[in-house]
């Protein structure tokens, strides 16, 4: 039989489908939208060709049973009456579960060790069911609601561990999910660029983040904690990029990415510049190695649809930009977004202007304040400064007309502190992720870092 194709979407009559065992050229079969079908024959999982299933809004399928050596693409999303299944391919790279009622992962999944994609979204149901060891079908009783949250059902909190064990995963998909938290093990997905926490209104906290992320996105995300988010983020971002001396760096992880969580301020320490307009000028910075800066804004609750982005200008000459998407049709509260920024080689000694704007379809959303954080190339990684001599600095400015409207240490100018420096030594600390300068080594380095942002809270 050389049947290559079935495509039979919207077969809204369709039950079942019969043995398919002959059509070994089979490569591609569409029932998406079949709405009366229950079951597939299993002749499907022995078609040696067979790369993409889709069976996206098939709403009668309740479970579903499939091991295939050759299939790369399941898509099952829709799949409203779907609570038990186990799927596992050799060759799996996108398996697409959004808007199913699983409450959970088999432990088969591991068995996908080439899935790149794993989609979740609206999975109303889906939590954690950790303490599952054997392969096999994940079943909900029929009495059992997933939804409930109390003592005997702390277990359907965060994502199953086992997702840490999917290396090759690049996309992870919890949006609209129960989550509260993420495992930790998600830390070890070293190809994992993209993640998405959209409406997880429970999501309390992230947690390390895989080094190759550039996209986080959490929209919605009510309970999130800000301060301990934005430490994170400005963790990853350090130990994200790939520095060395000498310019010869490339911000390879961070370039084009960006973090949104919701946030209704920057939280600022000494390392930084902040205002609330939508740009800022701060002193030309004459320190060696200087990489770029962490760009951050506060966007206003209402619908988005559009881009943002930082430009950094020297005179009218343009010595940095990026952008980032915000994708979301409509935020509740005011939210934080991140980017990182590179500088071009050459710089002049002139002040840095930063301008900050929103590219948009609707005129809902308005910028409320920014933030800048220089960051700097060493030896033994990225690092922000702490600027202890901010005050002098921007006394100097002041006299130059620059620096209008940004936080500093001179109360008399209208100008607000960031946080008290200890000593009044004017020169500057450095403040690394890696702990390379702490006198009690690496052990204190987390610890350090959150009292430097909490303390300015």
């Amino acid at each position: 039989m050389n049947l290559e194709i079935i495509y039979l979407e919207d077969s809204g009559d369709l039950v079942e489908i019969p043995d398919l065992s002959k059509a070994e050229k089979l490569n591609t079969i569409d029932l998406s939208g079949c709405e009366s079908l229950r079951k597939l024959h299993p002749s499907i999982a022995s078609l040696p060709k067979l790369t993409i299933l889709y069976l996206s809004g098939c709403t009668e399928i309740e479970n579903l049973n499939l091991h295939s050596k050759y299939l790369q693409r399941l898509h099952l999303e829709g799949c409203s009456s779907l609570k038990e299944f186990s799927v596992t391919s050799h060759e799996m790279t996108v398996l697409d579960l959004s808007y199913t009622a699983i409450c959970a992962l088999p432990s088969s999944i591991k068995f996908n060790r080439k899935l790149t994609h794993l989609l979740l979204k609206g999975c109303n149901n889906f939590g954690m069911l950790s303490n599952v060891s054997e392969p096999g079908l994940i079943t909900a009783p029929d009495h059992f609601d997933c939804t409930q949250h109390n003592a005997n059902l702390s277990f359907l909190q965060s994502p199953p561990d086992i997702i840490g064990h999917l290396f090759c995963l690049k996309t992870l998909d919890l949006s609209g999910t129960i989550v509260e938290s993420l495992p930790e093990s998600i830390k070890n997905l070293s190809m994992m660029t993209l993640l998405k926490l959209d409406d997880c209104r429970k999501l309390v906290n992230l947690s390390e983040l895989p080094p190759s992320l550039n996209i986080l996105t959490a929209y919605n995300c009510t309970s999130l904690e800000t301060v301990f988010s934005q430490l994170l983020v400005f963790e990853h971002m350090l130990q994200s990029c790939t520095p060395c001396l000498s310019k010869q760096y490339y911000p390879k992880q961070f370039e084009g990415g960006c973090v949104v969580f919701p946030g209704d301020h920057i939280m600022m320490n000494q390392c930084g510049f902040h205002t609330v307009d939508s740009s800022i000028t701060i002193p030309y910075l004459s320190l060696p190695e200087l990489c770029g800066f962490i760009c951050c804004v506060i966007v206003s609750e209402g619908s988005v649809e559009g881009h943002f982005s930082c430009s950094i200008y020297q005179d009218t000459k343009q010595v940095g930009m990026d952008e980032g998407k915000l994708l979301h049709t409509s935020l509740i509260s005011h939210h934080v977004a991140f980017l990182f920024v590179e500088t071009c080689d050459h710089l002049s000694e002139i002040p840095f202007k930063f301008e900050f704007n929103y590219g948009q379809k609707t005129e809902k959303v308005t910028i409320k304040e920014c933030g800048v954080f220089p960051v700097y190339a060493t030896e033994s990684g990225l690092k922000l400064f702490e600027l202890e001599s901010v005050t002098q600095i921007f006394n100097e400015s002041q006299s130059r007309a620059i620096g209008v409207g940004v936080r500093c240490s001179n109360a008399e100018n209208g100008l607000e502190s960031l946080v008290e420096v200890s000593n009044n030594e004017s020169q500057l600390t450095e403040i690394g992720v890696d702990g390379s300068n702490n006198e009690n080594g690496n052990e204190n380095e987390w610890e350090e870092l959150l009292h430097v942002i909490t303390s300015s809270v």
